[in-house]
């Protein structure tokens, strides 16, 4: 559900209500939305921007996936968000999230 509302696909895109989804289902051990939970709190995405909480919801879960290509894939995306961040700062154009 979260990924509807993050980039509204059939609703109106609505950043809290993917935090919201995200957050639920991240505290019930899903895997994606505790990554996508820390990365809303990252960049202040539908709550307040909380670094401290960013790295604490996504080291929880990468320390919990047991898979390397899931560890490999969410190294990348750390990656391209550090780099979309560089590039929001006049680096050039930024990159899509969706």
């Amino acid at each position: 559900c979260g990924n509807l509302y993050h980039c509204g696909f059939g609703v109106e895109e609505d950043p809290r209500a993917a935090f919201v989804y995200y957050e639920k289902a991240a505290q019930q051990g899903d895997d994606y939305s505790q990554f996508r939970t820390g990365i809303q709190y990252e960049i202040g995405r539908g709550c307040k921007p909380n670094k401290a909480l960013a790295l604490h919801t996504i080291s929880r879960m990468f320390l919990s996936i047991k898979d390397n290509k899931h560890r490999a894939a969410v190294v990348l995306h750390l990656r391209q968000q550090s780099a979309d961040s560089l590039l929001s700062k006049g680096v050039g154009a930024s990159l899509p999230v969706c």
